[in-house]
């Protein structure tokens, strides 16, 4: 029979095996941990669609966009500043750097709100891009880290080359009693947008990315051939600065692509409320007289549909068959008349008058006169 002899086990190896049995056993009952994360290279995360934009102005496009402020990995950058450049591209053919735009932006710039800041850049088209018909090019913004390596280019954002829409000339502004009357000179080509400015408004309040044109309206020409449109919102006693601009629309490779002109010259104006309202119409004079009351004579009209007229005044003026006055015109209502009719009780059966009766508003501005003649009564 063979026999095994036991063999003696230093205490420092049986201490050892102990020691890797109880780890097999720990890291057993832990999950994995996977293998370690690579450090970041804050690549700049590339802009997306929802967040540039492009829009041609005479022969140059803005480009706005934001600020990338997070990592293709989604950390926060750390570089206080960003180094950018913004490429354009034709149908056909890479996307050309665009030499002039290379640029630093800082990241820690934000708006009021805390928001990413908002940049535009602007590209000053070559000739060859600013003549014959609207056609699309492609522009991208790309960021890169303090390495100089990029996350990547932004999606595309497309605008129209082609000759710009000419610019609006003779732009005058005038009161009425219903607003502003802007006129300018008529063209073929474009809509026509007036752009206002309330002065005072955009003096106290500094723009930002919510209101970037503090103060400002815009009005659409309602027909470009007639050079006119009427401001009805304009505010009587502020000062306004009107431009106006002309757009062109067209459909390029399925893409509804904008081209505006450049902006006209100023024109200030301040609406006044010294403008008078409409005259009334339909004015009518029926004298009689009855066996109970002396002679008298009854005026109605037709009302001026204006809330601000705040009622009317009638005159009176004795004339002969050939309208040439035989006295002065005189004013027969004590108080402002607030319906449509009126009640002569001093007028004398045996003269011809002219009577004539206006409208007043709530500033004191009186209308012009509607008129009519009354031929005496025979005897």
């Amino acid at each position: 029979m063979a026999l095994f002899h036991r063999r003696s086990i230093p205490a420092s190896s049986r201490l050892t095996g102990m020691t890797a049995v109880f780890l097999a056993v720990t890291l057993a009952g832990c999950a994995n941990p996977g293998p370690p994360k690579l450090p970041s290279l804050f690549l700049p995360a590339p802009v997306a669609d929802t967040k540039i934009s492009a829009s041609r102005v005479g022969n140059a496009v803005a480009i706005h966009f934001t600020v990338p402020a997070r990592s293709t990995d989604n950390l926060p950058l750390r570089a206080p500043q960003l180094s950018g450049s913004l490429c354009r591209q034709l149908e056909t053919g890479p996307c050309v750097p665009v030499a002039s735009l290379p640029a630093r932006i800082s990241v820690a710039a934000k708006d009021v709100d805390g928001q990413p800041n908002q940049i535009t850049w602007r590209d000053t088209l070559p000739a060859d891009l600013t003549t014959g018909a609207p056609h699309a090019i492609a522009y991208r913004v790309e960021f890169f880290n303090t390495s100089g390596i990029s996350g990547g280019k932004s999606d595309p954002v497309f605008a129209a080359a082609g000759q710009a829409p000419p610019i609006v000339f003779g732009l005058t502004a005038e009161g009425s009693r219903s607003g502003t009357v802007l006129r300018w000179q008529p063209a073929s080509a474009g809509d026509i947008l007036i752009r206002r400015e309330d002065i005072a408004a955009a003096m106290k309040s500094p723009a930002d990315n919510k209101h970037p044109e503090p103060g400002v309206a815009w009005l659409t020409a309602d027909a470009e051939s007639s050079g006119r449109v009427l401001d009805t919102s304009a505010l009587p006693n502020v000062a306004y600065r009107y431009t106006a601009l002309r757009r062109i629309k067209a459909q390029v490779g399925g893409r509804e692509l904008e081209m505006r002109s450049e902006e006209s010259a100023p024109v200030k104006f301040i609406l006044r409320e010294i403008y008078a309202p409409d005259a009334p119409t339909g004015l009518t004079a029926v004298g009689f007289a009855t066996e109970s009351s002396p002679f008298a004579v009854d005026l109605i009209w037709q009302p001026v549909n204006e809330t601000a007229v705040m009622g009317y005044n009638i005159y009176r003026q004795p004339i002969d068959a050939q309208g040439a006055p035989l006295g002065p015109r005189t004013r027969i209502n004590s108080t402002k008349a607030n319906l449509p009719a009126f009640h002569d009780a001093t007028a004398e059966a045996t003269s011809r008058y002219r009577y004539e009766v206006t409208a007043i508003d709530g500033h004191g501005n009186e209308s012009a006169p509607a008129s009519t003649v009354l031929e005496p009564t025979p005897r």
